[in-house]
C-alpha cells in the first residue's frame, strides 16, 4: 500500500485515470481469490489457502489506495486494514472449525 501511494503524493485529489487502474487491479484480485475458492470447492488446501487469503489482503490494501488516491479521508488509518484482519480471522476459524469437523468423523 506504500508503494502504491508514494507516486500519488503529488497528484491532486479525484477519481483519474490512475484510480480507475488501481480500482481494475483490485477486481483482478478479487477474481482470483474468488476463482481460487469456488476451484477447491471452498476447502483449500494447505497450500491454496495461503494464495487466497494474499490474494484478498492484496485487493483490499489496493482498495485502501484507490480509496486513499480519491482524496476520500473518511476512515482513520486503522480502519483500512479491519477489513483484510476480519477476512483472515473468517478463514482461520473456518480452518479450525473443519478440521474438528474431520477429525469427528
Amino acid at each position: 500500500m506504500a508503494a502504491g501511494t508514494v507516486s500519488l503524493r503529488r497528484c491532486d485529489a479525484g477519481w483519474r485515470r490512475r484510480t480507475s487502474i488501481v480500482a481494475a487491479v483490485e477486481a483482478v484480485l478479487l477474481t482470483g481469490g474468488a476463482a481460487g475458492w469456488l476451484a477447491t470447492d471452498a476447502h483449500p488446501g494447505r497450500s491454496s489457502a495461503p494464495l487466497i487469503l494474499a490474494l484478498a489482503a492484496a485487493a483490499m490494501g489496493v482498495q485502501s489506495v484507490a480509496t486513499i488516491s480519491s482524496g476520500a479521508r473518511v476512515a482513520p488509518s486503522w480502519a483500512l486494514a479491519l477489513p483484510a484482519v476480519l477476512v483472515a480471522a473468517v478463514v482461520m476459524v473456518t480452518a479450525v472449525l473443519a478440521r474438528h469437523g474431520m477429525e469427528g468423523s
